[in-house]
């Protein structure tokens, strides 16, 4: 049995506009993106974020229950300034990381980033 030539035409054309939607779908999702990514806000509270999980990371971990059988010195507790600091560096590295990675979304879209990322029926077309 010949399945009819209109037939798998029909279902082609309709893939391939399907693929055309989701293609200026992607490209406006990527806008828009772009777009929330490079906030003040949403950068600053990136930076507050990963500062309290810096800070958090550098509290003492809990003992483990088991016993010990050598006799180890005891470990010197960091202080607290010494955790103030160690958050400070890593909310301060967070905040370089986010304005060179503002940075570089603004020159991809300087240099027509935009028009390279959207894609075409013709270019995603699997029929060929």
């Amino acid at each position: 049995m010949l399945i009819d030539e209109r037939t798998s035409r029909a279902a082609e054309s309709a893939v391939s506009a399907r693929k055309a939607v989701l293609a200026g779908q992607w490209a406006a999702m990527q806008s828009r993106l772009g777009d929330k990514i490079v906030e003040p806000s949403t950068l600053l509270t990136v930076a507050a974020v990963g500062g309290i999980l810096g800070w958090r990371g550098g509290a003492a971990k809990a003992a483990a229950a088991e016993t010990k059988t050598c006799e180890c010195p005891p470990r010197v507790k960091p202080s607290l300034i010494v955790g103030a600091f160690r958050s400070l560096a890593v909310a301060g590295l967070q905040v370089v990381a986010s304005i060179a990675s503002e940075e570089f979304v603004r020159t991809t879209r300087a240099r027509g980033g935009e028009a390279s990322g959207g894609a075409t029926a013709e270019a995603v077309d699997a029929s060929r």
